[in-house]
């Protein structure tokens, strides 16, 4: 069984990935069109 630093430790790292995808997602943006270009929709996080 692990130690309970190693498991605050494993935690501190998921938290660090958490943000790093939150700040990905808000920087994301996505365009999508339909009929010919006529309906256009962009969309950002």
């Amino acid at each position: 069984m692990k130690n309970i630093g190693e498991l605050m430790q494993q935690m501190q790292q998921m938290q660090a990935r958490m943000r790093q995808m939150q700040e990905e997602l808000e920087n994301a943006q996505v365009t999508g069109e339909a009929g010919g270009g006529m309906v256009r929709v962009v969309m950002s996080g």
